[in-house]
């Protein structure tokens, strides 16, 4: 991959696409800043090197998005409305970890443009959420162009939304010199050491609650490793498709057709064998069961103590492991044990460990495990999409040149 860090940058207008969509509380407030941190080494080579540093992210899924094109000519000197998933708690942080760092409550338009041409060298400017318009995601041509009016280079540093084909990861690099910013080279660099040659045994891990996102990569472990441990409502959904379990879980029909094609009694997938059920996960009252124990209405919330034992022993003898997804509902104490357990043996392993997502992630740093884990990628679904050889849009708009 190209390498921003050979060009002169020096008094360069950069634009960054960053991954600043972060966990945040009920009351607003940033529970976990691993995706914000991991952006800073590229931002502060650029305002080290004398370029004038433009800051662009999503966060969340706005409900009331805009339209860029009813809007006008991206003239308006407007500012778009604000909820809760304005950047504004983002920017607070960069300022704690840069310094000045300005931000304007738009990402396009007049108010944009004036800001932007104001910039000296080293200065940092950061724009309000993209996906406030409805033109990102859709990848709008006119939207692309309007985000990259008065920027020379631009540089992606959000590996973990570059499976996605929106505007500002595919449709910027139709218009800009485009790179890869030092985190993305990093996730790459690892990922193609797994995808090309896992040394064995070779494990994967799945679990979460997106489900949908994780078909391929479920086919990808069951083509390519050793073993396929399965937690978190990815197992539900197959327990209850082999009527192992009362418990059912609601899926999309479309999602159990494509389940319906993997061989489920090969020897190769690891289900839970007992669980933590409860008909309440806001109630104190939970109970360890067998998967066929469970009681009609109970729901799965946690992968159970023999099930932690098979999975320890299996992961205790591989060379490399790929975890993507909590095992269970972790963010509540009666129903923590599984992913906190697992991620304490898959520490203590000399394999090559990736951990990939958000919530792992998250989960890891809230049991203090992160230092023990090889290589935390900044995206799931990114990541697996990348070793599933899956479509990497925002990865081929940096190839195609």
């Amino acid at each position: 991959m190209k390498d921003f860090r050979k060009l002169n940058l020096k008094n360069k207008t950069v634009l960054v696409r960053c991954d600043f969509n972060v966990a945040m509380n009920k009351d607003g407030e940033i529970v976990d800043d691993f995706r914000i941190m991991e952006s800073l080494p590229t931002i502060k080579y650029l305002k080290n090197s004398g370029a004038k540093v433009v800051l662009i992210s999503h966060m969340g899924r706005p409900k009331n998005k805009i339209s860029f094109k009813e809007k006008g000519d991206y003239s308006e000197d407007e500012e778009i409305p604000t909820d809760k998933n304005s950047l504004r708690s983002v920017h607070r942080i960069l300022v704690d970890k840069l310094g000045k760092v300005d931000f304007v409550s738009d990402c396009v338009g007049e108010k944009v443009q004036k800001k932007i041409s104001d910039l000296t060298e080293g200065d940092v400017l950061f724009l309000e959420n993209l996906r406030y318009y409805k033109e990102e995601e859709s990848c709008d041509p006119e939207f692309s162009k309007a985000l990259s009016l008065s920027a020379d280079i631009y540089i992606n540093e959000a590996f973990s939304v570059s499976h996605r084909r929106h505007a500002s990861i595919v449709g910027i690099a139709d218009h800009l010199p485009s790179y890869a910013g030092l985190r993305f080279m990093r996730e790459i660099e690892v990922l193609s050491r797994v995808k090309e040659r896992p040394e064995r045994p070779f494990v994967g891990l799945v679990g979460g609650a997106k489900i949908s996102s994780k078909i391929k990569t479920i086919d990808y472990f069951m083509r390519h490793a050793d073993h396929l441990l399965l937690g978190g409502k990815v197992a539900n959904v197959i327990l209850a498709m082999k009527n192992l379990t009362a418990h059912r879980e609601p899926v999309d029909q479309e999602v159990k057709k494509k389940m319906n094609n993997f061989d489920l009694t090969s020897t190769k997938l690891h289900l839970p064998v007992d669980v933590i059920a409860s008909f309440d996960p806001d109630s104190p009252d939970s109970r360890e069961a067998g998967v066929g124990d469970v009681e009609k209405g109970e729901g799965l919330y946690d992968i159970g103590p023999e099930t932690i034992e098979i999975f320890k022993n299996i992961i205790g003898e591989a060379k490399t492991i790929i975890w993507a997804g909590p095992l269970g509902f972790f963010e509540h104490e009666n129903f923590e044990k599984g992913t906190r357990e697992i991620g304490k043996i898959i520490g203590r392993t000399d394999a090559l460990k990736i951990i990939g997502g958000g919530d792992t992630g998250y989960a890891l740093r809230k049991f203090g495990l992160e230092e023990e884990m090889g290589h935390l990628s900044v995206g799931g679904g990114a990541m697996l999409a990348f070793i599933s050889d899956e479509s990497m849009p925002g990865l081929e708009a940096l190839r195609c040149e």
